[in-house]
């Protein structure tokens, strides 16, 4: 007689959409984590754009649902929605009834990951919470994954949805400190984001590029709402890119790394390549690559510099000596745990307030290019490692063992 075996039944929410790739990173890294460390698994995603993630399936993946559920109107559900939303302004309340799909996905989890990296890095996630509450109202185990919360923003609120979670991991040191001075929960765990350990996929070159003398570049329009100039990125990078053409032999690759309808890198980028076209020296690669072909393109370079967190994870585990625009605590963090700091590593949008400012930081890698790589060669291989290792540690939360 066959012994039956049970799967351990795992959903995976807060997704964004496989337009913003490093969401598909996270995701992609995330479920091959768990398909190598859960022999028996059942793997369930809720997306924000279920409609465009549902036709472009990643291994791994047993089923996408919508995060929000279409209510028709004047039904009891929408009529409950209409008065919890409008008239008593609970909005936690309305956002279980829009969101009652993956409530009932969670019914039948064994456990949950909020897998968003930056959910928590902007202001109060009140669908979050909605979920977080329905999930733990029905006993289910919640793990916080791969998240970076800014030192500070923890509102009171904030701290009674994050004391609710069975584990929490954090991607970055900064995140983990701040965590634990919180002291919210016994189970803090600090380990890589997920993304790092994801495989990269090799694609045919796009024309122009020039073997051995690429500079990756990726800017986005989420930095300028953090500028203390307007316009600045922007400027800053066209000042780069001018720098690049008349004083170097490298070629330019512009990298878009989010391609969604609210905040598209394809359309600032392709504004620097009109500019910059009869030059002959720059490359648009296209938005229909996915998260793993543009990590194999980004390995491809000499020197990257990025605005997208997940860009620079692809280039760093690619031992791709990166520069970041920064923004935010995760780019932060992530820097001082590679390299012991963020000086000369991290240039925060913030404090740009002239374009020359990131001419200098280039420079800078140019002159250090050989010893940069060489660090990222000797610490990645491990950091890599203990990346992957979170998946061995939610398995013991899973089974209610671990530091619970």
């Amino acid at each position: 007689m066959v012994e039956s075996v049970s799967k351990t039944r795992i959903l995976m929410f807060g997704h964004g959409g496989y337009g913003n790739r490093g969401c598909e990173a996270i995701v992609r890294s995330t479920a091959k984590m768990i398909a190598d460390s859960f022999e028996y698994r059942e793997i369930k995603l809720a997306s924000h754009d279920f409609e465009k993630d549902s036709q472009s399936n990643p291994a791994q993946i047993d089923m996408h649902i919508p995060h929000n559920t279409a209510i028709d109107r004047y039904t009891w559900p929408w009529l409950k929605y209409v008065f919890y939303n409008r008239v008593l302004k609970d909005y936690e309340a309305s956002f279980e009834i829009s969101q009652r799909e993956v409530i009932d996905a969670a019914a039948s989890s064994d456990i949950c990951l909020s897998v968003g990296g930056d959910n928590y890095c902007y202001g109060e996630p009140l669908h979050l919470y909605a979920l977080d509450r329905a999930i733990k109202r029905m006993g289910k185990r919640l793990v916080l994954w791969g998240a970076s919360i800014e030192p500070g923003s923890v509102s009171e609120r904030m701290k009674e949805d994050l004391g609710q979670f069975d584990a929490l991991f954090a991607r970055e040191s900064v995140t983990y400190h701040e965590l634990k001075r919180l002291n919210i929960s016994k189970n803090i765990f600090l380990y890589p984001d997920p993304a790092f350990s994801m495989e990269k996929e090799d694609v045919p070159l796009p024309a122009g590029w020039k073997s051995g003398k690429m500079v990756g570049v990726n800017l986005s329009p989420l930095i300028m709402n953090y500028e203390s100039r307007k316009g600045m990125a922007f400027a800053s990078v066209s000042k780069l890119i001018d720098e690049i053409i008349h004083l170097t032999d490298f070629n330019i690759a512009l990298i878009p790394h989010v391609v969604t309808e609210k905040s598209s890198d394809y359309a600032v980028l392709k504004m620097l390549y009109d500019r910059y076209r009869d030059s002959g020296r720059l490359v648009l690669v296209g938005d229909g690559y996915t998260a793993p072909q543009l990590k194999g393109l980004i390995s491809k370079c000499r020197i990257f510099v990025g605005a997208r967190t997940h860009s620079t994870i692809a280039a760093y585990s690619s031992c791709v000596p990166a520069l970041v625009l920064g923004y935010s605590v995760k780019s932060r963090g992530i820097a001082r745990d590679i390299f012991g700091g963020e000086q000369n590593y991290v240039l925060p949008v913030q404090e740009m307030s002239k374009p020359e400012q990131l001419c200098k930081a280039f420079r800078y890698f140019l002159k250090n290019e050989h010893n940069i790589r060489k660090h990222l060669e000797k610490v990645m291989p491990a950091y890599i490692k203990n990346a992957g290792e979170a998946a061995v540690m939610l398995k013991q939360v899973a089974a209610g063992r671990g530091r619970l």
